[in-house]
């Protein structure tokens, strides 16, 4: 939460010691769809999300990081956190919009 105002990053802290780390990424999707927090890329929602094992809301993220060209998205074949949801059948066409191999 690198640049966020205080009161962010208190909400952040508190979140963690009381649900561990799905809390946190939790309370951060929260704090990024409220509009609380510094503008996030569709990536690093899609990552969270991951985090989570939210697969519908990973796809959803992934399709919106291609579609605003975020340089990023081309990382998801090799992405540790994208290795779980290799197997639906939303990856391999998503990764070959990209013109990448899956």
């Amino acid at each position: 939460a690198r640049g966020e105002p205080q009161s962010v990053v208190e909400e952040l802290r508190a979140a963690n010691p009381a649900e561990g780390w799905p809390g946190y990424w939790k309370k951060r999707l929260a704090q990024i769809d409220r509009g609380s927090a510094r503008y996030t890329l569709w990536w690093a929602k899609a990552e969270m999300h991951a985090f989570l094992g939210a697969t519908n809301e990973v796809f959803e993220c992934l399709e919106k990081s291609y579609r605003n060209r975020e340089y990023f998205v081309a990382q998801m074949k090799n992405h540790g956190a994208f290795q779980p949801f290799r197997s639906d059948p939303r990856f391999a066409p998503l990764l070959r919009k990209m013109n990448l191999e899956p």
